[in-house]
């Protein structure tokens, strides 16, 4: 989490990059969703609660998200440190967090 609040880096994805990479990474996504009649390819892929959401040519990661912080799960994909949802920690010492190497 760290690392993702440093960089944009969520483990071994990063935004801009390719759907092949993210699939690399974490296999295919167990859900998917933001198909239409004009787009029916899957925008989001969505591992546990993450979301990934690719541009609108579904070529490339633009977006990590997640609106759920309580049982933060990615699935059996990745681990990740919980530091920053576990026990809610004051804006002083996320800064800190960020700035330390």
């Amino acid at each position: 989490m760290r690392e993702f609040l440093r960089s944009g880096e969520f483990g071994p994805v990063r935004l801009g990059d390719p759907v092949d990479s993210l699939r690399r990474a974490l296999g295919e996504p167990p859900v998917v969703g933001g198909t239409s009649r004009r787009h029916r390819t899957p925008g989001i892929w969505k591992y546990g609660d993450i979301e990934f959401h690719l541009t609108s040519d579904r070529q490339f990661v633009c977006l990590i998200f997640c609106d759920t912080f309580e049982q933060l799960q990615l699935g059996s994909a990745v681990a990740f440190d919980r530091w920053f949802f576990d026990g809610h920690p004051p804006v002083e010492l996320v800064e800190r967090e960020l700035v330390s190497s």
